[in-house]
C-alpha cells in the first residue's frame, strides 16, 4: 500500500515512465493516407469528411485506459480495484466523456491535415513524406500525453481508497510539485499549499484538482497527524528560485525574474491563480509598486 509520502513520490516516478500499450498510431497514418488520397483524387468534400468521422483511430482507447487506471490502482491500494468507469468523474469530466473527447482532438487534427492538404493541390504542390511524418509524431506526442494526465488523475481513486482506510489519522493534504524549469504557473502558485481535513472531507474536495493541466506531476501527499506539516514539505518556491537562476528564468521569462529579483516577493505575487498563468510583466510591476 502506498501511503507515505516517499513512497507517493517514487510510485509516481515510476508511473510516468511506465510502458503505454496503444497502437493507434498506426491507424492514424492510415487515416492521413486516406485523406490524402481523397483529396487527390478530387472526391467532394463531404466524402473525405465522411472518412474521418467514421475513422477508429481510438477504438481501442477506453479499455487501454481503464486497464492502466486499474492497474495502478492495484499497486496504490495492494488490492484489486474494480472501478465503475460509467459513474467515475476523472478531473472533472465523466469517464466516457474523457474518451469522446480525445476522439475530438483526433478528428479535429485529420480536420487540419485535409484543409492543408487540400490548399496544397490546389497550388500544384504536394504533400510530402516528412510532413505527414510531422503529423504522426504530433499525434503521438498528444495521445501519451492524453494517457499519462487521465491515469494520473485516475490514480486518486487509489489515493483516496487509502485516506479512507486511515481516516482518523489523516491531517490532511499537501500540494507537492516537481520543481524544474518546466513546473507551470498553478503548480508553483500550489507548491506546499496545506489543504485540512477539517475543512475538506476528501482529497477530491480540494480546489485544484490534480492533474491541474497536460501532463501535471503535482501530488497530493497524504499528511498524517503524528507529523507536522513541516516535516513533509518540498523546498521552498522562493529559495528554489533564488538558488536557481537558470531555471528561474525558465519558469518565469529573464524579465519576470529580474523583476522577482528584483522586488524581493514572494512568487505568489506573480501569479493570477484563477487564470492559471502569470501576470504580465505590468501588472506585476503595478502591483510591487516597481518601475
Amino acid at each position: 500500500m502506498i501511503v507515505t509520502e516517499k513512497d507517493t513520490i517514487t510510485a509516481e516516478a515510476l508511473f510516468a515512465q511506465q510502458e503505454i500499450k496503444d497502437n493507434s498510431e498506426e491507424r492514424f497514418r492510415e487515416l492521413l493516407l486516406a485523406i490524402l488520397l481523397s483529396v487527390q483524387l478530387e472526391a467532394p468534400l463531404r466524402d473525405t469528411k465522411k472518412i474521418i468521422e467514421n475513422s477508429k483511430v481510438n477504438v481501442g482507447l477506453k479499455a487501454n485506459l481503464s486497464e492502466m487506471i486499474e492497474q495502478q490502482n492495484e499497486i496504490i491500494t495492494d488490492e484489486k480495484n474494480t472501478i465503475n468507469f460509467n459513474e467515475a468523474v476523472i478531473a472533472g469530466y465523466t469517464f466516457n466523456e474523457l474518451i469522446k473527447n480525445r476522439e475530438n482532438t483526433t478528428k479535429k487534427q485529420a480536420t487540419r491535415f485535409m484543409q492543408i492538404a487540400s490548399d496544397t493541390i490546389k497550388e500544384n504542390k504536394s504533400i510530402s513524406k516528412t510532413f505527414i511524418q510531422q503529423e504522426i509524431n504530433k499525434y503521438k506526442r498528444s495521445i501519451e500525453t492524453f494517457y499519462r494526465t487521465q491515469t494520473k488523475a485516475g490514480r486518486e481513486f487509489g489515493y483516496a481508497k487509502n485516506d479512507k482506510a486511515f481516516s482518523k489519522e489523516v491531517k490532511g493534504w499537501l500540494s507537492v510539485a516537481v520543481l524544474d524549469n518546466e513546473t507551470s504557473p498553478i503548480c508553483v502558485r500550489l507548491h506546499n499549499v496545506f489543504y485540512s481535513a477539517q475543512d475538506y472531507k476528501t482529497r477530491f474536495d480540494i480546489p485544484y484538482q490534480i492533474p491541474r493541466h497536460p501532463n501535471c506531476r503535482s501530488i497530493y501527499v497524504t499528511v498524517f497527524k503524528d507529523r507536522s506539516i513541516q516535516s513533509y514539505k518540498g523546498q521552498n518556491i522562493n529559495t528554489f528560485l533564488n538558488e536557481n537562476p537558470t531555471q528561474g528564468e525558465a519558469i518565469l521569462g529573464i524579465e519576470k525574474y529580474r523583476l522577482f529579483l528584483e522586488g524581493k516577493k514572494k512568487i505568489t505575487n506573480f501569479i493570477d491563480i484563477k487564470g492559471r498563468k502569470f501576470y504580465t510583466n505590468a501588472e506585476i510591476k503595478k502591483r510591487l509598486g516597481l518601475k
